[in-house]
């Protein structure tokens, strides 16, 4: 989170037990009187270890969060759980503590998800696409020519949505050369790319966080072959291949386009969801 730590004020908190044992981390930010894990990250939320914190636990160790936050001034913790698909092991105890807390839901993305563990379900629309695409010539790559990508990626978040992408190039540069082996960029082309997709290594999930197409790519539908091959490469070591959110303002308006293509892939619904506790 050091990359853009001069936009938040850090509030993130170390939970330790009576044995003086770390057993829970959980990053957040303030602004006024509101707490956030965390509005600099797609999804924040409690991290615990695989052992020694369990279901009873979790209730204690988030009612002393909630009990540091209130004592400290602030009114409103506003929650975004580790999606299931990023975690070890499975760990929603924190979800039912919401529930015995009051939380509102305030927020609720949808990302869609393919398991690669499962048999793919590519609808045949889809497949005519990666088969005619591949047959023309277009070959996908490893590439590391972010600066050309990065401004296929602007021009299109402003022509399509008039914003620009949450990273700067030098913001991704600079991850790039923090986590070198966890961050990757696939491009699709012939002599030229017309299609690029940043992927994220985390755990057990691999993470499409950027995805752009410039006018040639989209008329030759460069993008479900770049995906596809994508899907491939991590399939085998990794368990679920993660395309993002297909919606904005906290969830209240579904792109579905967008989500219509990532389901012809095969990919399934994910929730994120943001929750809001009265401290």
């Amino acid at each position: 989170m050091d990359y853009h730590s001069d936009r938040f004020t850090d509030c993130s908190l170390m939970v330790t037990d009576g044995h003086g044992r770390l057993v829970a981390l959980l990053p957040a930010e303030c602004d006024g009187e509101t707490v956030a894990s965390h509005r600099g990250l797609t999804y924040g939320g409690l991290i615990t270890p695989e052992r020694h914190v369990y279901g009873n636990h979790v209730m204690e160790i988030m009612e002393a969060v909630c009990g540091w936050f209130r004592d400290n001034g602030f009114r409103w913790l506003r929650y975004k759980p580790v999606p299931h698909i990023y975690t070890a092991v499975p760990a929603e105890e924190d979800l039912y503590v919401m529930f015995r807390m009051g939380a509102e839901v305030t927020g609720c993305h949808l990302s869609s998800a393919l398991s690669l563990r499962a048999p793919r379900l590519i609808n045949e629309s889809t497949r005519q696409a990666i088969s005619a695409t591949r047959a023309s010539g277009v070959r996908v790559s490893v590439s590391d020519d972010y600066a050309t990508f990065w401004r296929m990626l602007e021009e299109r978040l402003m022509e399509r949505h008039g914003v620009m992408p949450v990273h700067t190039l030098d913001e991704m540069l600079l991850l790039v050369s923090r986590f070198p082996e966890n961050i990757r960029l696939y491009t699709a082309g012939r002599d030229h790319a017309g299609a690029g997709a940043v992927v994220y290594l985390a755990g057990r999930t691999a993470h499409v966080q950027y995805i752009a197409t410039t006018e040639e790519g989209r008329r030759e539908r460069m993008l479900p072959l770049l995906l596809d091959t994508i899907a491939e490469v991590y399939t085998g070591d990794y368990d679920y291949l993660d395309f993002g959110a297909s919606t904005t303002d906290s969830g209240r308006t579904l792109n579905e386009g967008l989500l219509m293509q990532k389901s012809g892939l095969g990919a399934r619904g994910v929730v994120y969801p943001t929750y809001t506790i009265t401290l």
